[in-house]
């Protein structure tokens, strides 16, 4: 009977470790297939006291690319006598295969023979026909961000790889735990296998488990040992690709980290092109989109101005800086998905979005509109580049106006962003010069009429009053000569004239038929004076005295019947003319008095 159980229980075993490795859930998946990738290339690094070359040291460099064909490795006089061999086809289970994008060493020397060769190869430290004796290289890449396998287990790395180098040419797995602070090694010596092989570390699940942080690195050595000549390496070099780290304990939670290295500053409508990676599982259906910060770096209100449908843990978003985009320096972007719905990381630097604003003329004269038969100084800061005036196309900041039109100037502003000013108008009008004529239509009443030219405003001045109107009426007191001042102003300047209006009562009937006889004596006088009037009806009258400026200075009413004669008080007014106005139901008279 417990023959029987024995493969039972082994069954069952079997089944449970499937279900644990269907279970595995992806933490990490890099297949360069995309417009971006998450690998730091030919990173500087000192590993076991080795430091690392960057790609500007001109011997050997990381790429990642579909570079698969060979090309010449050393030639003489046009004659290739070292053949770089193609990079082999990739196995089916790689992503894109047979020839999808990878990373892998290319050798810079290799980059000006004829053909060239850029595919997965080797400038070798030993090789004394292009390399001295004696040296020692080292390259890295390395994941350009940690993942986390919190709460996982049974977490491994898997990943291909060829180099058909020997143990002079070899590659190094490393990870770090510690942000690429130090680095342990995993697997040495990773040499003569010129074709594409599946690798798996840890080879027992634990190493990589419950780490708070994670990156694995690609180191590459060529070394020249015993003072001896290297001849060419077995190629093609290292060439990795279809990274993935996987393992137990549900599902990682999805992060995005937006990897954009900002400029300065941008110009409303500019391109720009976002990268980032990503961790976890995005599904079918899936968009990242490039979010935009108000100019405070806040996500309160973002706005979207880029999209990218993709599942994958990496690649570039192309985004456009929107044309209305207020003025800023605190600006950031980052990069959310749609399915999961998660919000990564903003990039680290803030940028500044310079709208084009409205150019700023000065004049001089200061706020000059007219020419006044002159000229006028259009001016901009020196800040300003490209600029342009209309009309005349002119690229200097200030330009000198002598005709009157239209003027406006555009210029590249704050971040070479285009800006433009408002429209100038420039007129031609000349001096005011101030004239008038005046008629005199009944009684006192004055009409005064404007002849003057290019005027804007008026003022009139009539002795004991002012007006601002164009063709203004004014009743005087009496008669005589008034002097009558007007100025004309214009944005030009001001002019005035003074002409002596001669005014003279015009009498009408009510003047003559008022009275039958009337005499008012003295004239002139210094005393009171004495009105003696006669009329055949009683009739009720109004006695006033006007001043020169037209003030009431006495008042009295009577009852007038006959013959009668009575006083009006003159001896308290001061010296000056004056005049009486006697007004009944029948009409009114007027008479100037002088007080000496």
């Amino acid at each position: 009977m417990s023959h029987k159980i024995y493969p039972i229980l082994a069954f069952l075993f079997l089944l449970s470790v499937a279900g644990v490795v269907n279970a595995q859930t992806t933490i990490y998946s890099e297949n360069f297939n995309g417009s971006g990738h998450t690998f730091s290339l030919s990173t500087v690094r000192t590993i076991d006291g080795k430091a690392t070359l960057p790609a500007s040291d001109n011997s050997n460099h990381f790429s990642v690319d579909n570079i698969y064909a060979g090309g010449c490795g050393y030639g003489i006089s046009g004659f290739c006598i070292r053949n770089i061999a193609a990079t082999p086809d990739q196995p089916g289970p790689v992503t894109g295969a047979p020839q999808s994008k990878y990373m892998h060493l290319v050798g810079d020397a290799y980059a000006s023979q004829t053909p060239p060769a850029l595919n997965a190869c080797i400038n070798p430290a030993g090789d004394d026909r292009i390399q001295p004796r004696d040296r020692e290289l080292y390259y890295f890449s390395e994941m350009a961000n940690d993942i986390s396998t919190l709460g996982k287990t049974g977490v491994q790395l898997t990943f291909y790889w060829l180099n058909a180098g020997s143990n002079e040419n070899y590659a190094q797995l490393y990870y770090s735990t510690d942000g690429g602070s130090t680095w342990v090694l995993a697997k040495d010596q990773m040499y003569n296998q010129p074709t594409w092989k599946s690798e798996t570390y840890p080879a027992s699940p634990g190493v990589f488990d419950n780490l708070a942080q994670l990156r694995i690195g690609f180191r590459f050595v060529s070394v020249s040992k015993y003072n001896t000549v290297n001849p060419a390496p077995l190629q093609p070099s290292l060439a990795v690709d279809e990274i993935l780290i996987a393992g137990n304990g549900g599902s990682v939670t999805p992060t995005i980290t937006t990897t954009f290295n900002a400029d300065a500053s941008y110009c409303p409508g500019a391109q720009i092109n976002v990268p980032f990676t990503s961790t976890g599982t995005f599904t079918a259906g899936n968009n990242y989109k490039v979010q935009l910060s108000d100019a405070n770096g806040s996500f309160a209100n973002p706005t979207d101005i880029g999209t990218l449908s993709s599942t994958g843990n990496s690649g570039t978003v192309n985004a456009t800086i929107p044309a209305g985009a207020a003025n800023g320096t605190g600006y950031k972007v980052r990069v959310v998905s749609t399915n999961p719905t998660v919000n990564g990381t903003p990039n680290a630097n803030a940028f500044a979005i310079a709208p084009g604003q409205e150019i700023v003329v000065t004049r001089d004269p200061a706020g000059a509109n007219n020419l006044c038969g002159g000229s006028i100084t259009l001016s901009i800061p020196n800040t300003y580049t490209g600029i342009s005036w209309t009309p005349g196309g002119q690229t200097s900041n200030s330009i000198v106006v002598t005709a009157a039109g239209d003027y406006s100037v555009s210029a590249n502003g704050t971040g070479g962003c285009p800006a433009q000013s408002a429209v100038i108008s420039i007129s031609g009008a000349d001096a005011p010069s101030a004239n008038f004529t005046y008629s005199q239509p009944s009684g006192y009443l004055i009409e005064f009429t404007n002849t003057s030219e290019n005027g804007v405003s008026y003022v009139w001045n009539f002795g004991s009053a002012t007006t601002t109107s164009v063709n203004p009426t004014f009743t005087f007191p009496f008669d005589g000569e008034y002097p009558v001042k007007l100025v004309v102003t214009n944005e030009c300047g001001t002019d005035s004239i003074t002409i002596m209006v001669e005014v003279k009562k015009l009498l009408g009937m009510e003047d003559v038929k008022l009275f039958d006889e009337i005499s008012l004596f003295p004239n002139p006088l210094v005393q009171d004076l004495q009105i003696t009037l006669s009329t055949k009806e009683p009739v009720n009258a109004q006695i006033a005295v006007l001043d020169a400026r037209g003030a009431q200075v006495y008042n009295e009413n009577r009852h007038l019947n006959g013959t009668q004669t009575f006083p009006v008080p003159f001896k308290q007014l001061a010296s000056g003319i004056y005049l009486v106005k006697i007004n009944t139901p029948r009409g009114q008279a007027s008479y100037r008095i002088i007080k000496n």
